[in-house]
């Protein structure tokens, strides 16, 4: 049973981490920067901040504060369900472009 929920509880993470690499990924591909030389890169593009279920990611825009450009709202809580002996998993996000 603990396999179970562990499983589902994963598979919604992984799919919330995609919908975000997809995002992220439009965007640098609309910036005109190439991920793999901003792992290379000593000094980050991308800044990101989380406070408490909201997450914000930044361009370094040469301003003091950057410039935002997505944020991503969860909730507090990832729904069970079991139904025929086989458990799954739901959270609610939201994935917002600014």
């Amino acid at each position: 049973m603990f396999d179970q929920i562990s499983s589902a509880t994963n598979k919604v993470h992984e799919e919330l981490l995609d919908s975000i690499n997809e995002e992220l990924t439009k965007i640098f591909a609309e910036l005109g920067i190439d991920p793999a030389d901003e792992i290379l890169r000593r000094f980050k593009s991308f800044s990101c901040d989380v406070q408490g279920d909201t997450t914000t990611y930044y361009f370094n825009d040469g301003s003091i504060d950057g410039k935002p450009i997505l944020k991503i709202v969860n909730s507090k809580e990832v729904e069970m369900k079991e139904e025929n002996g086989n458990i799954s998993a739901s959270m609610t996000s939201y994935i917002q472009r600014l």
